[in-house]
Protein backbone atom coordinates (compact mmCIF):
# COMPACT_ATOMS: atom_id res chain seq x y z
CA UNK A 1 0.00 0.00 0.00
CA UNK A 2 1.40 3.48 -0.43
CA UNK A 3 2.02 5.85 2.05
CA UNK A 4 -0.33 7.60 1.16
CA UNK A 5 -3.02 4.75 1.23
CA UNK A 6 -1.79 4.62 4.48
CA UNK A 7 -2.32 7.82 5.88
CA UNK A 8 -5.45 8.24 4.38
CA UNK A 9 -6.60 5.21 5.90
CA UNK A 10 -5.57 6.14 8.86
CA UNK A 11 -7.11 9.94 8.92
CA UNK A 12 -10.34 8.25 7.99
CA UNK A 13 -10.97 5.86 10.47
CA UNK A 14 -12.20 8.97 13.11
CA UNK A 15 -14.22 10.82 10.41
CA UNK A 16 -15.84 6.98 9.32
CA UNK A 17 -16.80 5.64 12.42
CA UNK A 18 -20.50 6.41 13.39
CA UNK A 19 -21.91 7.68 16.46
CA UNK A 20 -23.83 4.76 18.14
CA UNK A 21 -27.19 6.33 18.36
CA UNK A 22 -27.34 9.22 15.48
CA UNK A 23 -25.84 7.04 12.95
CA UNK A 24 -26.06 3.53 14.17
CA UNK A 25 -29.48 2.57 14.96
CA UNK A 26 -30.54 2.26 11.56
CA UNK A 27 -33.97 0.34 11.17
CA UNK A 28 -33.80 -0.49 14.63
CA UNK A 29 -37.49 0.62 16.02
CA UNK A 30 -40.28 -1.78 16.31
CA UNK A 31 -42.01 -1.36 12.67
CA UNK A 32 -40.72 -3.11 9.93
CA UNK A 33 -41.29 0.23 7.47
CA UNK A 34 -37.58 0.89 9.07
CA UNK A 35 -35.95 -2.16 7.33
CA UNK A 36 -36.81 -0.52 4.12
CA UNK A 37 -35.40 2.51 4.42
CA UNK A 38 -32.48 3.80 2.79
CA UNK A 39 -29.82 5.26 4.68
CA UNK A 40 -30.52 9.03 4.64
CA UNK A 41 -33.84 8.50 5.53
CA UNK A 42 -33.35 7.48 9.43
CA UNK A 43 -36.48 7.93 10.59
CA UNK A 44 -38.31 7.29 14.06
CA UNK A 45 -41.36 4.81 14.95
CA UNK A 46 -43.39 7.61 15.98
CA UNK A 47 -42.80 9.08 12.52
CA UNK A 48 -44.10 5.87 10.70
CA UNK A 49 -47.05 5.58 12.68
CA UNK A 50 -47.85 9.03 11.99
CA UNK A 51 -47.37 8.87 8.25
CA UNK A 52 -49.50 5.71 7.16
CA UNK A 53 -51.95 7.90 5.27
CA UNK A 54 -49.42 10.69 4.13
CA UNK A 55 -46.26 8.91 3.35
CA UNK A 56 -44.48 12.16 4.50
CA UNK A 57 -41.53 11.38 7.56
CA UNK A 58 -39.77 13.40 9.94
CA UNK A 59 -36.79 12.08 11.15
CA UNK A 60 -35.12 12.55 14.76
CA UNK A 61 -33.79 15.92 13.85
CA UNK A 62 -36.72 17.26 12.78
CA UNK A 63 -36.21 17.00 8.70
CA UNK A 64 -38.82 16.22 6.88
CA UNK A 65 -38.04 13.27 4.62
CA UNK A 66 -40.39 12.21 2.07
CA UNK A 67 -41.20 8.42 1.68
CA UNK A 68 -42.68 6.56 -1.18
CA UNK A 69 -46.39 4.78 0.19
CA UNK A 70 -45.12 1.94 -1.66
CA UNK A 71 -42.25 0.91 0.92
CA UNK A 72 -44.86 1.57 3.63
CA UNK A 73 -46.86 -0.98 1.97
CA UNK A 74 -44.60 -2.99 1.45
CA UNK A 75 -43.51 -3.16 5.21
CA UNK A 76 -46.65 -3.92 6.42
CA UNK A 77 -47.50 -6.28 4.32
CA UNK A 78 -44.52 -8.47 6.17
CA UNK A 79 -46.80 -8.29 9.14
CA UNK A 80 -49.58 -9.13 6.56
CA UNK A 81 -47.90 -12.30 5.95
CA UNK A 82 -47.24 -13.49 8.88
CA UNK A 83 -51.09 -13.80 9.98
CA UNK A 84 -52.04 -15.69 7.06
CA UNK A 85 -50.67 -18.99 7.77
CA UNK A 86 -46.61 -18.56 8.04
CA UNK A 87 -44.44 -20.62 10.19
CA UNK A 88 -41.50 -20.17 12.24
CA UNK A 89 -39.57 -23.60 12.36
CA UNK A 90 -37.42 -24.17 15.36
CA UNK A 91 -34.73 -26.84 15.02
CA UNK A 92 -32.29 -28.05 17.65
CA UNK A 93 -28.75 -29.61 17.19
CA UNK A 94 -30.27 -32.90 16.80
CA UNK A 95 -32.72 -32.58 14.32
CA UNK A 96 -35.87 -32.21 16.25
CA UNK A 97 -38.32 -29.82 14.31
CA UNK A 98 -41.22 -27.62 16.49
CA UNK A 99 -43.42 -25.54 13.99
CA UNK A 100 -45.18 -22.27 15.21
CA UNK A 101 -47.43 -19.94 13.88
CA UNK A 102 -45.32 -17.38 12.57
CA UNK A 103 -47.97 -14.60 14.22
CA UNK A 104 -47.28 -13.48 17.77
CA UNK A 105 -43.69 -15.57 18.10
CA UNK A 106 -40.82 -13.87 19.58
CA UNK A 107 -37.36 -14.55 21.36
CA UNK A 108 -34.71 -13.27 22.54
CA UNK A 109 -32.36 -16.68 22.58
CA UNK A 110 -33.58 -19.53 20.46
CA UNK A 111 -31.65 -21.95 22.75
CA UNK A 112 -34.56 -20.76 25.73
CA UNK A 113 -37.02 -22.62 22.98
CA UNK A 114 -34.80 -25.60 22.43
CA UNK A 115 -33.64 -24.78 18.79
CA UNK A 116 -30.29 -23.65 17.48
CA UNK A 117 -31.69 -23.35 14.36
CA UNK A 118 -34.82 -20.87 13.22
CA UNK A 119 -36.46 -21.33 9.51
CA UNK A 120 -39.13 -18.92 8.37
CA UNK A 121 -41.76 -21.30 6.04
CA UNK A 122 -44.47 -19.25 3.81
CA UNK A 123 -42.87 -15.88 2.99
CA UNK A 124 -42.54 -14.34 -0.02
CA UNK A 125 -38.92 -13.59 -0.99
CA UNK A 126 -38.57 -9.29 -1.70
CA UNK A 127 -36.84 -8.25 -4.52
CA UNK A 128 -33.21 -7.93 -5.05
CA UNK A 129 -31.71 -4.39 -4.52
CA UNK A 130 -30.08 -3.90 -7.23
CA UNK A 131 -29.66 -4.54 -11.33
CA UNK A 132 -27.56 -7.12 -12.97
CA UNK A 133 -24.92 -4.06 -13.85
CA UNK A 134 -25.31 -2.80 -10.32
CA UNK A 135 -24.92 -5.82 -7.83
CA UNK A 136 -22.05 -5.91 -5.86
CA UNK A 137 -20.53 -8.66 -4.43
CA UNK A 138 -18.70 -8.10 -0.73
CA UNK A 139 -16.13 -10.48 0.54
CA UNK A 140 -15.64 -10.53 4.07
CA UNK A 141 -13.18 -11.67 6.38
CA UNK A 142 -13.53 -15.52 7.42
CA UNK A 143 -15.34 -16.36 4.10
CA UNK A 144 -18.91 -14.63 4.56
CA UNK A 145 -20.17 -12.60 1.55
CA UNK A 146 -22.77 -9.84 0.95
CA UNK A 147 -24.51 -9.24 -2.09
CA UNK A 148 -26.80 -5.30 -2.80
CA UNK A 149 -26.21 -1.99 -4.23
CA UNK A 150 -23.79 0.05 -3.15
CA UNK A 151 -25.20 3.51 -1.80
CA UNK A 152 -21.76 5.75 -1.86
CA UNK A 153 -19.79 5.89 1.02
CA UNK A 154 -17.85 8.28 3.20
CA UNK A 155 -14.31 8.06 4.99
CA UNK A 156 -13.72 4.74 5.65
CA UNK A 157 -17.30 3.08 5.72
CA UNK A 158 -19.46 1.79 2.56
CA UNK A 159 -23.04 2.13 2.54
CA UNK A 160 -24.81 -0.84 1.12
CA UNK A 161 -28.09 -2.34 0.78
CA UNK A 162 -28.92 -6.14 1.30
CA UNK A 163 -31.66 -8.16 0.93
CA UNK A 164 -35.07 -6.52 2.52
CA UNK A 165 -34.35 -3.12 2.20
CA UNK A 166 -31.66 -3.11 5.01
CA UNK A 167 -28.53 -0.79 4.67
CA UNK A 168 -25.58 -1.49 6.35
CA UNK A 169 -22.36 0.86 6.90
CA UNK A 170 -19.24 -1.68 6.30
CA UNK A 171 -15.73 -0.17 7.57
CA UNK A 172 -13.05 -0.49 5.28
CA UNK A 173 -11.24 -3.32 7.28
CA UNK A 174 -13.77 -5.42 7.42
CA UNK A 175 -13.94 -6.00 3.90
CA UNK A 176 -11.60 -8.38 1.61
CA UNK A 177 -13.22 -7.11 -1.99
CA UNK A 178 -16.17 -5.70 -3.42
CA UNK A 179 -16.66 -7.06 -6.80
CA UNK A 180 -19.47 -5.97 -9.43
CA UNK A 181 -19.73 -9.64 -11.30
CA UNK A 182 -21.96 -7.85 -14.46
CA UNK A 183 -18.78 -5.38 -15.19
CA UNK A 184 -16.44 -7.87 -15.70
CA UNK A 185 -16.11 -9.05 -19.41
CA UNK A 186 -17.07 -12.33 -19.85
CA UNK A 187 -13.48 -12.93 -22.03
CA UNK A 188 -11.13 -10.47 -20.76
CA UNK A 189 -7.77 -10.89 -20.79
CA UNK A 190 -7.35 -9.54 -17.11
CA UNK A 191 -8.80 -11.61 -14.89
CA UNK A 192 -9.42 -9.18 -11.36
CA UNK A 193 -7.22 -10.53 -8.59
CA UNK A 194 -5.93 -9.10 -5.30
CA UNK A 195 -2.60 -7.17 -5.42
CA UNK A 196 0.52 -8.65 -4.14
CA UNK A 197 0.80 -5.59 -1.30
CA UNK A 198 -1.57 -3.33 -0.97
CA UNK A 199 -4.64 -1.82 -2.33
CA UNK A 200 -6.22 -2.72 -6.21
CA UNK A 201 -8.47 -1.29 -8.05
CA UNK A 202 -10.32 -2.41 -11.60
CA UNK A 203 -11.50 0.23 -13.08
CA UNK A 204 -13.96 -0.28 -16.71
CA UNK A 205 -12.18 1.30 -19.61
CA UNK A 206 -13.62 0.71 -23.40
CA UNK A 207 -14.44 -2.68 -23.20
CA UNK A 208 -12.03 -3.78 -20.80
CA UNK A 209 -10.11 -3.10 -17.92
CA UNK A 210 -7.61 -0.61 -16.50
CA UNK A 211 -5.47 -1.67 -13.21
CA UNK A 212 -4.66 1.06 -10.37
CA UNK A 213 -2.50 -0.50 -7.65
CA UNK A 214 -2.19 1.85 -4.49
CA UNK A 215 -3.70 2.88 -0.87
CA UNK A 216 -7.62 3.77 -1.04
CA UNK A 217 -7.72 6.78 0.62
CA UNK A 218 -11.46 7.15 1.53
CA UNK A 219 -15.12 6.04 0.18
CA UNK A 220 -17.03 9.15 -0.99
CA UNK A 221 -20.79 9.38 -2.33
CA UNK A 222 -19.51 9.60 -6.11
CA UNK A 223 -16.94 6.81 -5.65
CA UNK A 224 -13.63 5.29 -4.35
CA UNK A 225 -10.58 7.93 -4.04
CA UNK A 226 -6.99 5.97 -4.39
CA UNK A 227 -3.64 7.12 -4.43
CA UNK A 228 -1.81 5.37 -6.64
CA UNK A 229 2.47 5.90 -8.03
CA UNK A 230 1.32 6.12 -11.70
CA UNK A 231 -2.15 8.51 -11.16
CA UNK A 232 -1.39 10.07 -7.81
CA UNK A 233 -5.06 10.41 -5.95
CA UNK A 234 -7.21 9.79 -8.16
CA UNK A 235 -11.38 9.73 -6.99
CA UNK A 236 -12.73 6.76 -9.42
CA UNK A 237 -16.97 6.72 -9.70
CA UNK A 238 -18.70 4.19 -9.11
CA UNK A 239 -19.94 3.57 -12.63
CA UNK A 240 -16.66 2.77 -13.44
CA UNK A 241 -15.52 0.69 -10.95
CA UNK A 242 -15.62 -3.38 -11.65
CA UNK A 243 -13.96 -4.52 -8.55
CA UNK A 244 -11.68 -3.75 -5.83
CA UNK A 245 -9.47 -5.59 -3.60
CA UNK A 246 -8.78 -4.32 0.17
CA UNK A 247 -5.22 -5.49 1.62
CA UNK A 248 -5.80 -7.05 4.93
CA UNK A 249 -4.57 -4.79 8.08
CA UNK A 250 -4.51 -5.62 11.80
CA UNK A 251 -6.66 -4.03 14.06
CA UNK A 252 -7.53 -4.33 17.50
CA UNK A 253 -10.12 -6.48 18.92
CA UNK A 254 -13.61 -5.18 18.43
CA UNK A 255 -14.73 -3.17 21.48
CA UNK A 256 -17.74 -4.95 22.86
CA UNK A 257 -20.84 -3.10 22.72
CA UNK A 258 -21.94 -4.27 26.90
CA UNK A 259 -25.57 -2.31 26.48
CA UNK A 260 -25.91 -4.79 23.18
CA UNK A 261 -24.94 -7.96 24.53
CA UNK A 262 -26.91 -10.97 23.17
CA UNK A 263 -26.56 -14.40 21.38
CA UNK A 264 -23.97 -14.90 18.80
CA UNK A 265 -26.22 -15.67 15.54
CA UNK A 266 -25.45 -15.61 11.66
CA UNK A 267 -27.93 -14.77 9.61
CA UNK A 268 -28.22 -16.62 5.90
CA UNK A 269 -29.86 -14.55 3.72
CA UNK A 270 -32.19 -15.90 0.69
CA UNK A 271 -29.76 -14.34 -1.67
CA UNK A 272 -26.40 -16.25 -0.66
CA UNK A 273 -25.69 -13.36 1.59
CA UNK A 274 -24.31 -13.83 5.03
CA UNK A 275 -24.24 -11.52 8.50
CA UNK A 276 -22.97 -11.92 11.41
CA UNK A 277 -23.73 -10.32 15.06
CA UNK A 278 -25.71 -10.49 18.70
CA UNK A 279 -29.39 -11.28 18.41
CA UNK A 280 -31.67 -8.81 20.02
CA UNK A 281 -34.59 -10.17 19.18
CA UNK A 282 -36.56 -12.43 16.83
CA UNK A 283 -40.02 -11.93 15.72
CA UNK A 284 -42.72 -12.35 12.93
CA UNK A 285 -40.84 -8.60 11.86
CA UNK A 286 -37.25 -10.30 11.29
CA UNK A 287 -34.37 -10.62 13.35
CA UNK A 288 -33.13 -7.40 15.06
CA UNK A 289 -29.44 -7.35 16.10
CA UNK A 290 -26.56 -5.96 16.71
CA UNK A 291 -23.68 -6.41 14.03
CA UNK A 292 -20.06 -7.13 14.61
CA UNK A 293 -19.14 -3.55 14.18
CA UNK A 294 -21.84 -2.30 16.79
CA UNK A 295 -24.57 -0.97 13.74
CA UNK A 296 -27.97 -2.25 15.15
CA UNK A 297 -30.20 -3.59 12.41
CA UNK A 298 -33.72 -4.98 11.86
CA UNK A 299 -33.50 -8.17 8.79
CA UNK A 300 -37.12 -8.24 7.62
CA UNK A 301 -38.22 -12.41 8.20
CA UNK A 302 -38.81 -12.61 4.19
CA UNK A 303 -34.97 -12.04 3.22
CA UNK A 304 -33.74 -14.72 5.68
CA UNK A 305 -33.17 -18.16 5.20
CA UNK A 306 -31.69 -19.05 8.06
CA UNK A 307 -30.57 -18.28 11.61
CA UNK A 308 -28.26 -20.04 13.63
CA UNK A 309 -26.98 -19.80 17.18
CA UNK A 310 -23.07 -19.26 16.58
CA UNK A 311 -21.70 -20.03 19.99
CA UNK A 312 -19.55 -23.57 19.09
CA UNK A 313 -22.23 -26.08 20.36
CA UNK A 314 -22.53 -27.23 16.55
CA UNK A 315 -20.54 -26.25 13.33
CA UNK A 316 -21.75 -26.54 9.63
CA UNK A 317 -19.42 -29.15 7.98
CA UNK A 318 -19.19 -26.50 5.18
CA UNK A 319 -17.44 -23.42 7.15
CA UNK A 320 -14.25 -26.01 8.41
CA UNK A 321 -11.49 -26.44 5.90
CA UNK A 322 -11.10 -29.48 4.18
CA UNK A 323 -7.75 -31.37 4.34
CA UNK A 324 -8.55 -32.70 1.05
CA UNK A 325 -11.09 -31.73 -2.19
CA UNK A 326 -9.62 -32.68 -5.03
CA UNK A 327 -11.71 -31.49 -8.89
CA UNK A 328 -13.98 -34.47 -10.27
CA UNK A 329 -12.54 -35.81 -13.00
CA UNK A 330 -15.06 -37.61 -15.19
CA UNK A 331 -12.95 -38.38 -17.97
CA UNK A 332 -10.20 -39.39 -15.85
CA UNK A 333 -7.22 -36.47 -17.08
CA UNK A 334 -7.42 -32.71 -17.13
CA UNK A 335 -7.93 -32.75 -20.91
CA UNK A 336 -11.37 -33.47 -20.35
CA UNK A 337 -14.05 -31.84 -18.11
CA UNK A 338 -13.17 -30.51 -14.56
CA UNK A 339 -15.61 -30.21 -11.56
CA UNK A 340 -14.40 -28.43 -8.22
CA UNK A 341 -16.03 -28.51 -5.68
CA UNK A 342 -18.30 -26.07 -3.91
CA UNK A 343 -19.16 -24.61 -0.26
CA UNK A 344 -22.80 -23.11 0.17
CA UNK A 345 -22.81 -23.88 -3.47
CA UNK A 346 -24.18 -26.84 -6.04
CA UNK A 347 -21.24 -27.51 -8.33
CA UNK A 348 -22.01 -25.21 -10.67
CA UNK A 349 -21.74 -22.56 -8.71
CA UNK A 350 -25.63 -21.85 -8.44
CA UNK A 351 -27.39 -21.85 -4.71
CA UNK A 352 -27.76 -25.41 -3.56
CA UNK A 353 -32.05 -26.15 -4.37
CA UNK A 354 -33.46 -29.65 -3.87
CA UNK A 355 -37.17 -30.89 -3.91
CA UNK A 356 -38.01 -27.26 -4.36
CA UNK A 357 -35.96 -25.92 -1.36
CA UNK A 358 -33.37 -23.84 -0.99
CA UNK A 359 -30.36 -25.13 1.17
CA UNK A 360 -28.03 -22.12 2.60
CA UNK A 361 -25.40 -24.32 3.95
CA UNK A 362 -24.42 -27.45 2.09
CA UNK A 363 -21.09 -29.06 -0.39
CA UNK A 364 -21.64 -29.58 -4.10
CA UNK A 365 -19.35 -32.07 -5.54
CA UNK A 366 -19.38 -33.97 -8.92
CA UNK A 367 -19.04 -37.56 -9.25
CA UNK A 368 -16.92 -39.19 -9.01
CA UNK A 369 -15.79 -37.15 -5.96
CA UNK A 370 -14.84 -36.63 -2.58
CA UNK A 371 -13.85 -34.68 0.44
CA UNK A 372 -11.96 -34.84 3.53
CA UNK A 373 -11.47 -33.53 7.08
CA UNK A 374 -9.60 -33.72 10.09
CA UNK A 375 -11.86 -33.98 13.21
CA UNK A 376 -10.31 -33.13 16.67
CA UNK A 377 -12.43 -35.83 18.25
CA UNK A 378 -14.79 -33.48 19.83
CA UNK A 379 -17.32 -33.73 17.61
CA UNK A 380 -20.54 -36.38 18.65
CA UNK A 381 -22.50 -37.15 15.74
CA UNK A 382 -23.32 -35.62 11.85
CA UNK A 383 -25.98 -35.22 10.06
CA UNK A 384 -27.78 -33.36 6.96
CA UNK A 385 -29.35 -34.90 3.74
CA UNK A 386 -28.08 -35.74 0.52
CA UNK A 387 -29.85 -35.06 -3.28
CA UNK A 388 -28.95 -34.33 -6.73
CA UNK A 389 -29.24 -30.44 -7.49
CA UNK A 390 -32.86 -29.19 -8.98
CA UNK A 391 -30.34 -27.54 -11.74
CA UNK A 392 -30.61 -30.99 -13.15
CA UNK A 393 -34.27 -31.09 -13.81
CA UNK A 394 -33.47 -28.45 -16.90
CA UNK A 395 -31.08 -30.99 -18.49
CA UNK A 396 -32.00 -33.89 -20.54
CA UNK A 397 -30.49 -36.68 -17.84
CA UNK A 398 -31.27 -36.89 -14.29
CA UNK A 399 -27.98 -38.20 -12.92
CA UNK A 400 -27.95 -41.19 -11.01
CA UNK A 401 -25.53 -40.92 -7.47
CA UNK A 402 -24.64 -43.09 -4.41
CA UNK A 403 -23.53 -40.92 -1.53
CA UNK A 404 -21.33 -42.99 1.17
CA UNK A 405 -19.89 -41.12 4.36
CA UNK A 406 -16.96 -43.00 5.34
CA UNK A 407 -15.84 -42.41 9.00
CA UNK A 408 -12.13 -43.30 10.53
CA UNK A 409 -12.11 -45.69 7.53
CA UNK A 410 -15.23 -46.88 7.52
CA UNK A 411 -18.55 -46.50 6.16
CA UNK A 412 -21.79 -45.33 8.09
CA UNK A 413 -23.92 -44.09 5.72
CA UNK A 414 -24.72 -45.28 2.56
CA UNK A 415 -27.53 -43.98 0.26
CA UNK A 416 -29.55 -45.65 -1.98
CA UNK A 417 -29.56 -44.94 -5.83
CA UNK A 418 -30.72 -40.90 -6.32
CA UNK A 419 -31.92 -39.19 -9.28
CA UNK A 420 -32.33 -36.11 -9.83
CA UNK A 421 -36.06 -35.03 -8.71
CA UNK A 422 -35.60 -36.99 -5.88
CA UNK A 423 -36.33 -36.09 -2.92
CA UNK A 424 -33.47 -34.97 -0.50
CA UNK A 425 -32.78 -38.40 1.44
CA UNK A 426 -32.02 -37.81 5.38
CA UNK A 427 -28.42 -38.84 7.17
CA UNK A 428 -29.79 -39.63 10.73
CA UNK A 429 -27.46 -39.21 13.33
CA UNK A 430 -23.58 -40.81 11.88
CA UNK A 431 -21.85 -41.20 15.11
CA UNK A 432 -18.37 -39.61 15.46
CA UNK A 433 -17.61 -40.16 18.99
CA UNK A 434 -13.41 -40.17 19.03
CA UNK A 435 -13.28 -40.00 15.53
CA UNK A 436 -10.44 -38.23 13.18
CA UNK A 437 -11.05 -38.47 10.10
CA UNK A 438 -14.30 -38.00 7.88
CA UNK A 439 -14.61 -38.49 4.37
CA UNK A 440 -17.91 -37.42 1.73
CA UNK A 441 -18.02 -40.06 -1.22
CA UNK A 442 -20.11 -39.47 -4.50
CA UNK A 443 -19.68 -42.16 -7.04
CA UNK A 444 -22.03 -42.46 -9.95
CA UNK A 445 -24.52 -45.39 -9.89
CA UNK A 446 -24.91 -45.81 -13.55
CA UNK A 447 -21.44 -46.33 -15.11
CA UNK A 448 -22.18 -42.04 -16.59
CA UNK A 449 -21.45 -39.07 -14.71
CA UNK A 450 -23.75 -36.85 -16.62
CA UNK A 451 -25.94 -34.93 -15.04
CA UNK A 452 -24.10 -36.28 -11.74
CA UNK A 453 -24.22 -33.28 -9.69
CA UNK A 454 -24.33 -34.20 -6.11
CA UNK A 455 -25.41 -31.86 -2.95
CA UNK A 456 -24.36 -32.77 0.95
CA UNK A 457 -27.46 -30.62 2.09
CA UNK A 458 -27.09 -29.00 5.68
CA UNK A 459 -23.94 -31.26 7.14
CA UNK A 460 -24.18 -30.31 10.82
CA UNK A 461 -21.32 -31.35 13.24
CA UNK A 462 -22.50 -31.00 17.09
CA UNK A 463 -21.11 -31.96 20.27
Amino acid sequence: MGLRGRKGRAAGADRGRRAPEQERCRCSGGSPALALLPVWQRASEASIAAAKSTADLADAGGTLVAVPTAWILAAFAVAAQAATGSRVLLESAAGKIESRELAGFECTDPRAVGAALVRFEGLKVPPAPATDDEKAELALPGGDHLFGRIHGGRAELVDIEILGGVHLGLALDEITSLVFPARIPAHGTIVPVPAHEGDRLYRRAGGGLDVIDGGIEEFTTGGVRIHGQNVGSKLVSWSEIAALFVEGVPTAASKAHAADAGVPVSLDLRDGGRLRGSLQKLSAEGCRLTTRNGERVLVPAPAIALVTVDDGALAFLSSIPAEASPPSLPFGDDLGMRWESRIDRSVSGAQLVAGGRMYPRGLGIHTPGRMSWKLDGTWKHLRGAVAIDDEVLRLPSRGSVVFRVIVDGKVRFESRELHGGDPPAPIEAVDLTGATELELVVEPSDGSTVADRADWLSMILWR
